[in-house]
């Protein structure tokens, strides 16, 4: 699951995209650029303090980006790689119960309910609520990208 960016238009864009001057190619990759970089950042403001405790971790350490222009597209996405259990649940809410496991230890190591010192090999989360940091995200830039679609079109057009 990610979240993105596409721009694609039928006969009269494709059309264009494919005899684009290299130029304009890099003027819209640049843009892109700008745009995935703060959706990323809305992504992890919304990971951070709304839905994981601290600014670290495996989810929010996942969360990337990518750009493409070319001759058929012009696209851009955020989000978690690897598509964990856990980012899916955290976005969509879980229905069952999820598995944890370390990445960079051979355990897990967390304060309790009660507040004590919590040491596992391997965690099984209860279901999650719906936080959709993704969603949101693109909702929130969603103002933004038609800015700079809009800009994109009219410098291609004259």
């Amino acid at each position: 699951m990610s979240i993105g960016i596409q721009l694609t238009r039928f006969d009269d864009w494709y059309e264009y995209l494919k005899q684009m001057p290299e130029e304009m190619q890099d003027r819209m990759r640049e843009k892109m650029n700008m745009l995935v970089v703060k959706l990323q950042e809305k992504v992890l403001d919304n990971l951070h303090g709304k839905v994981l405790n601290k600014v670290s971790g495996q989810l929010a350490d996942s969360i990337s980006k990518q750009v493409r222009v070319d001759s058929r597209a012009i696209s851009a996405w955020v989000g978690p790689i690897p598509m964990t259990p856990k980012a899916y649940a955290l976005e969509l809410g879980g229905t069952s119960y999820y598995k944890i496991v370390p990445t960079k230890k051979d355990f897990l190591k967390f304060e309790g309910k009660d507040g004590n010192l919590v040491i596992r090999k391997i965690v099984r989360h209860p279901p999650s609520k719906a936080f959709g940091y993704l969603i949101k995200a693109l909702e929130e830039m969603g103002p933004d990208i038609d800015q700079a679609f809009t800009e994109l079109l009219d410098e291609a057009t004259q």
